[in-house]
Formats: C-alpha cells, sequence, structure tokens
C-alpha cells in the first residue's frame, strides 16, 4: 500500500494505446512529478509492451462462486499471464474512477484515502475502452522497463575509519540479507515472474495492504482490486478466522488467489547479482575486527563505562554479548540547561500531549502548565495536599511529527554531542545500518525523541512510565535532567535478556488470563502491562528469569539491545531523550521483532529490508571503489 506525501498529477489524455513496435508516454504522476530526484540517479523512461511469452503459472486453487456483481474469473487473469498477446491494447494511464464503472476500480481509488495512490495506473492493460454498460473486463498487467534505483551507486558521505570497519560492517549484513535474497530468488524461480510494477515510487512506503509490513520486491498484486500483499500472508491459510478478510476483495467480492498476480519492483539480474554478491562475502574467511567471541550472557551485573573510557572496544565488549550497556556522564558534552525552566521558557505556550500513566487517557496541556509540575508538585493535576500524591503524567515521542532537528535544533545539536560511541547511535554513525535508506522511501524517524515523566513512588505501589514493550531497533536513552536524586536513583530500568522473550510473553499471557483482560494482540508488543515487585517476583519463581535492573542518573546513557523486553519507572520527575539504531550486531533481533509485529499489526515503518538492502549497496560500493579484491577468495 504505497503512502505519498506528494500530490499526483494528471496526464492530458484519457489512454494510451501500445502495440508490439509502439512505446508509450513517460508515466505521469509522482514518479514524473517528482521534484526530487535521488542523487545521482536520472528517472528512466517507461517502456511497455503487449506481447507476452508463453509459460505456465500455477497457483493454489480456492476459486469462490462468480455470482457477484462485476466479478471478473480468475481464470481470465492466469489465461491471460500465462498466453502470449500480440493485439493492441488499452494501457490505463489514469486514475480509475476518471475511466471506467466504479465496480473495477482499484482499492485506492475506492477508498479515496489521502496518500494512497491507483494501484492500476500505467500498470493495466485491456483489449477496449471501458464504458459504463461494457461486459466483465479482459485484463492484462503490462512489464514495465523502469531501471533499478538499487542498480545505481547510493551517495552518501559516511566514510568509514577503516578498511576494518567495512569488512566488519559487510560480513555482519551479509548473512542476514543473503537469507533475504535467497527467497527473493526462490520466488522468481517459482513463479517465473512475467511482470513486474514499476520501480518503488519516489517517496513512497510500500507495505503490505493486510499485515502492514513492508515490501522489499517480491509481492502478489491482486488483478481485480489492487490489493498487495505479501509473501507471507500470500501464503498463510485464508480459511483461518483470524484471516478471514484476506480473501475479501473489493465491493466485498470473494478473492480467489488465482486473482492474485505474482509481482516484482526490481529486475530479475539485479536480485541475483546482489545475491552472489552477498554470498561472495558471507562464505568467505577473511578475518576483520571485532570478532564475535561471545560469552554466555551474565545476569549478574550491567557494564557501566565511565565517559572518559567509553571506547568503541569496551562498548562492543558487552554489546555484541546482546547486553545493555550503561556510560555516564556524558552530560559533561553538554553546553545546554535541560531543566523545565529551560522547556517553559522556549516553548511555553506550545500544545503536548500528556498521558496518564495509570488510566492511559490522553490529554492536551501547554508546554508551561506541564512543567510548572515538575517545579512545584501542588500544580499537578490530581494533588492531594494530605497525601503529596497527583496523577503521574508523562509526554511521549515529543516532539510526536516534526523532525527533532527542525523542532529544536539547539537541543538536536547537544544532544547528538552527548552522545557517546558515536558510530553507533549518531545520524551519521558508520555502525548505524538505518542512515543509508534513500529519503526517497520516507525513512522511519528514528529520533531523537524526548520521553518526559513525573516521578512515581517506587516498590509494589509505583506506576510504570514505560509499560513492558520490546523495540524492533536499538536504542540509547539518554537522562538529561532529574529534580533530584537519591539512594534509588532518579529512574529504574528491568531489561530483560532477549532469549527470555519468548517465556516472557507466555508469562504476561497467563497474567492477562488471570486478570481478565482481553482484546490484546501481543501479550508484550501491546504494551499493556508494568511488571510490579510481586509480578517480577513470580517471574523468577514460576520461569527462573529476571531482569538486568538499571539505575539511572543524570548523565546516563542507556544502551538498549533490539529485542529485549524492557520497561522503566520514574522515581523523580525526569527528562531523558533517545534515539534509535540499527547496528550489526543485532540484525538478525531487528529482522525477527519486524515478524513478530506482523501479528500484531503494527505499521512497519521502521522498513528493516529496504535498510538492509541499501546499507549493502552504500558499504559494499564504497569498498569497492577502493579495493575491489578485499572479499574475492584466492
Amino acid at each position: 500500500m504505497p503512502k505519498r506525501k506528494r500530490s499526483q498529477s494528471t496526464s492530458t489524455n484519457l489512454v494510451q494505446k501500445c502495440t508490439k513496435t509502439q512505446k508509450p508516454k513517460e508515466p505521469s504522476g509522482p514518479v514524473a512529478a517528482s521534484k526530487k530526484k535521488p542523487n545521482g540517479i536520472n528517472e528512466p523512461k517507461t517502456t511497455i509492451i503487449s506481447d507476452v511469452s508463453e509459460t505456465t503459472l500455477t497457483l493454489n486453487p480456492s476459486i469462490p462462486s462468480a455470482d457477484q456483481p462485476g466479478y471478473i474469473d480468475s481464470n481470465i487473469i492466469q489465461n491471460n499471464l500465462a498466453q502470449g498477446h500480440t493485439k493492441t491494447l488499452t494501457i490505463q494511464d489514469r486514475n480509475c474512477q476518471v475511466i471506467i464503472e466504479r465496480r473495477y476500480n482499484c482499492r485506492a481509488c475506492i477508498m479515496k484515502r489521502n496518500g494512497d495512490a491507483c494501484r492500476f495506473k500505467d500498470f493495466r492493460a485491456v483489449d477496449q475502452l471501458l464504458n459504463k454498460g461494457d461486459t466483465v473486463p479482459s485484463p492484462y498487467f503490462i512489464s514495465t522497463e523502469l531501471g533499478d534505483m538499487v542498480r545505481s551507486r547510493v551517495q552518501n558521505n559516511i566514510v568509514a575509519p577503516s578498511e576494518k570497519f567495512k569488512a566488519y560492517a559487510l560480513k555482519k549484513l551479509s548473512g542476514p540479507l543473503y537469507d533475504i535474497l535467497k527467497k527473493e530468488n526462490e520466488f522468481i524461480k517459482k513463479y517465473n515472474i512475467l511482470i513486474r510494477r514499476r520501480a518503488p515510487v519516489n517517496y513512497a512506503r510500500h507495505i503490505c495492504d493486510y499485515c502492514e509490513t513492508s515490501i522489499l520486491n517480491a509481492h502478489f498484486t491482486c488483478g481485480v482490486c489492487g490489493s498487495d500483499m505479501c509473501l507471507h500472508c500470500y501464503g498463510s491459510d485464508w480459511s483461518l478466522d483470524t484471516i478471514v478478510r484476506l480473501t475479501r476483495c473489493s465491493r466485498y467480492r470473494a478473492h480467489a488467489k488465482e486473482h492474485f498476480l505474482p509481482v516484482t519492483k526490481y529486475e530479475e539480474n539485479t536480485i541475483r547479482e546482489l545475491a552472489k554478491e552477498v554470498q561472495s562475502v558471507k562464505d568467505s574467511q577473511e578475518d576483520c575486527i571485532m570478532q564475535d567471541n561471545q560469552d554466555e550472557v551474565s545476569y549478574k551485573e550491567v557494564l557501566y563505562i565511565p565517559i572518559e573510557e567509553s571506547t568503541i572496544d569496551a562498548f562492543q565488549s558487552e554489546w555484541r554479548k546482546g547486553k545493555p550497556v550503561v556510560i555516564r556522564g556524558v552530560r559533561t558534552n553538554s553546553d545546554v540547561s535541560w531543566t523545565p525552566s529551560y522547556f517553559i521558557k522556549n516553548y511555553k505556550k506550545e500544545i503536548i500531549e500528556v498521558i496518564n500513566c495509570k488510566t492511559k487517557e490522553v490529554d492536551e496541556s501547554t508546554v508551561k502548565k506541564y512543567f510548572s509540575g515538575f517545579i512545584k508538585h501542588s500544580r499537578r493535576p490530581g494533588y492531594n495536599k494530605s497525601t503529596g500524591g497527583s496523577d503521574i503524567l508523562k509526554i511521549k515521542d515529543w516532539p510526536p511529527t516534526e523532525n527533532f532537528s527542525d523542532h529544536s535544533p539547539k537541543l538536536y545539536k547537544d544532544f547528538m554531542d552527548m552522545l557517546p560511541v558515536k558510530e553507533y547511535c549518531t545520524a551519521d554513525g558508520y555502525f548505524n545500518f538505518s542512515n543509508r535508506l534513500p529519503e526517497e522511501y520516507i525513512p522511519s524517524d528514528l529520533g531523537p525523541k524526548m520521553f518526559i515523566a513525573y516521578g512515581s513512588a517506587n516498590g509494589e505501589k509505583g506506576v510504570g512510565t514505560t509499560n513492558l514493550h520490546c523495540d524492533m531497533a536499538d536504542a540509547v536513552n539518554v537522562m538529561c535532567y532529574a529534580d533530584k536524586t537519591d539512594e534509588n536513583s532518579a529512574a529504574v530500568w528491568d531489561i530483560y535478556a532477549y532469549e527470555d522473550l519468548a517465556e516472557i510473553k507466555n508469562f504476561v499471557d497467563k497474567i492477562a488470563k488471570e486478570m481478565g483482560v482481553k482484546g490484546i494482540l501481543d501479550p508484550v508488543h501491546s504494551q499493556w502491562i508494568y511488571l510490579n515487585d510481586s509480578l517480577q517476583q513470580r517471574l523468577l519463581e514460576e520461569h527462573n528469569i529476571t531482569s538486568w535492573r538499571i539505575y539511572q542518573n543524570p548523565g546516563d546513557a542507556v544502551y538498549i539491545p533490539a529485542g529485549c523486553a524492557h520497561q522503566v519507572s520514574n522515581y523523580h520527575s525526569a527528562i531523558k531523550c533517545a534515539f534509535d539504531f540499527i547496528s550489526p550486531e543485532n540484525i538478525d533481533r531487528c529482522i525477527d521483532v519486524t515478524n513478530q509485529f506482523r501479528h500484531s499489526k503494527r505499521v512497519d515503518a521502521l522498513q528493516l529490508n529496504n535498510i538492509l538492502l541499501f546499507a549493502w549497496r552504500s558499504i559494499y560500493d564504497e569498498n569497492n571503489s577502493q579495493n575491489t579484491s578485499l572479499y574475492t577468495d584466492k
């Protein structure tokens, strides 16, 4: 489901005729209208042909009855794919609602959701122009020869400190990426692809319409409604009640798997050549620095590193074990006061959303009103004079929509200056693979974001300021301010080992049933519970699982590996700032959690597979431009 930020331009002609020897006009819409071009890449011209070589395409039989109005027999779609066709075709070069009867519109043109583009424009073709009253059309789907962005070298200003850094990055990428490309090649071989949609549209996220996971390349598209389906959803059992909606087409008509066309976005040779590149590195025996001499994960202690000793070697010695790391004293590199008074002075009238940590209710406030509760507790909502208690309110992911660098450039620069181990956790860090995704793919906003919360009583009656959850990317969280600290610290973290995630889910699921809580899609990813002292004790007794407990104070940077379930409780009011990144060591974990999110209906804004693909192109091309034989076995 491509989501576009930019408006779609219109063509002056209704349709275009195409024969074996004719070439159509260049496509209209965002591809043609985008003002920004990828760095160093020229938009290729489209070539559409109407003859299709013979082949056989066999899909699983599940054809429904054909008694719905406007029903298009799936056999028509499959026959048109498998049989050669040489007559002149009419190519749809506008949105569906402009030229054909509504019952044959794609889902985007039916739903008319902002940002969703027509699925059949420059893709669907018929024998003749459709008008109202026409019989059921016989649709054809036309391959394009748009060039691949992946084939063009990805330009960026990220420079490796040494050839060994490049070798380490490529080696870590090679295993997970090869598995991804292997599945792509298996798809191509199995379905003998005859068609492919044009290359990804600029400034669009291409996601599955059903599980909302990003689509790298191979997928299925419904020839009736234009729904895009990832390989996982297509291969699911459509008879299950939990995914019965997968069998519903537009206008509540029944889908058949034969309605779906196998589609790719990149040329077959592109995927094959990439797989060979990646395999050559994966299978090489060349040594590189930072080898994975992983020790057994220890629950006994967390490594606390003073800022002056925070070398990349010291950090990696623990990070590659899958453990959290704490670096202390990072505020020594700060030139900005991150106090409530600073925010009141600079943002006092700004409207913000505050969340009640206990009830989860969301309300509007102003920066001045909220931060006044930091300075004087009696100004907090729900303040009880006799007990001194109040509502525990927090601001999450602030600013919510605007980039932090645009919203608060001074704070952004100060935060980036504070961060240690910059090779990993800064916007241009060499080992932060997320920074290679081209802007045309709308990279996810990985931060920084601020997390600000009032303090809560610790212990059994404490309220978690951040409930138990699990992230698909690595993260670093810096406490920039706390109203006070004592022997208990300003905030306490419980971080659980990635290997314990499945057991933790079982435990939390059991707790939900005991509490009568329903409607939870995933025990952890739904982020619905904070494990208090008694629940953590039960987790230890029943599953022999305990957390790494981290006590965070101002100036402490906590590094959380992807896939580690964690929760936080502020003992005192605190201002924290966090940044997400994707490190070489945790790619497999990121992939695993991304697949888990598929089942909890969370939009895959990260686009991990795309990140890995373009990270490879960027690093490999840089590598080969300087030393083409680095990974050549001799």
